[in-house]
């Protein structure tokens, strides 16, 4: 008897929760709200905002000229409200966030370390709408490099009394840069590692019509990297770099990523 009774007591319990659903979705179809904007839309809880324009792009070695946007990157806004939106083909994203509020952003997508910016919306003025503009340089995922400072904010956002205007908080972006100056170093040391492992044209020697050309310049192997040369014939080639750089990436070396990259020059210089 009392097993049924607890039965009875679930299947009204869920009969309530049920119930209670179709009610809010039915008030809220009648009344043109959907669900959607039930959790996303950001300015129903106020008329005066800061609008965020940002632009999300691809940060390479190899493209230091050239602005490569990220297309479709996810930006998760958390805190006061809960909103997802995503960047179009030109990196650009555009986004209200109501004022007096604490509130995370997070840049995501699949193949690139995600980044973090925190934005207080205080303001002396709760009847002004204000606009702050930020680029947001993404880092591809690469084995070896270091990214625990990414767990923290890149930057800090809020309203600057001075200036009268939101701006980044440049005492603490003074202090997280020192970090970040170390990763963004090792990550385009890494990544010339990558793209040197990836240059199968770094194999092939110079040639004219028959007559083969040969650099003049004498160069020693250093005594650090006579280990990794492997015929014995006081050069690296490319495929013994490569070996070195595959055993740096499996962890089963202890060379240092500043040795893998001198090792690289004097491939060239040699």
């Amino acid at each position: 008897m009392k097993f049924k009774h607890k039965n009875r007591i679930a299947y009204f319990s869920v009969f309530s929760i049920m119930l209670t659903l179709l009610i809010v979705f039915s008030s809220a179809s009648s009344n043109n709200i959907s669900l959607e904007n039930l959790l996303i839309d950001t300015t129903l809880y106020n008329n005066s905002y800061l609008e965020m324009r940002g632009t999300v792009r691809e940060s390479k070695i190899s493209d230091v000229e050239t602005i490569m946007p990220i297309d479709s990157a996810l930006i998760t806004i958390t805190g006061f409200c809960y909103q997802q939106i995503y960047t179009n083909k030109k990196g650009k994203c555009s986004f209200r966030l109501p004022l007096n509020k604490p509130y995370k952003i997070e840049i995501s997508k699949k193949g690139f370390v995600t980044k973090i910016l925190e934005v207080n919306t205080k303001a002396p003025s709760s009847n002004t709408n204000y606009g702050f503009s930020f680029d947001i340089d993404m880092l591809e995922n690469i084995n070896r490099l270091d990214v625990s400072v990414l767990k923290k904010p890149i930057a800090k956002v809020r309203y600057d009394n001075v200036k009268e205007h939101f701006e980044y908080d440049e005492g603490y972006t003074s202090r997280i840069n020192l970090e970040l100056k170390k990763m963004y170093k090792n990550y385009y040391a890494l990544q010339k590692i990558q793209d040197f492992k990836n240059n199968s044209t770094a194999t092939q020697p110079v040639k004219t019509d028959s007559v083969s050309v040969t650099s003049t310049k004498i160069s020693t192997l250093p005594e650090r990297f006579r280990k990794f040369d492997l015929d014995i014939n006081s050069k690296i080639s490319h495929a013994e770099a490569v070996n070195v750089i595959d055993s740096f990436f499996s962890g089963n070396t202890k060379i240092k990523l500043e040795d893998i990259i001198d090792l690289i020059d004097f491939y060239f210089e040699q």
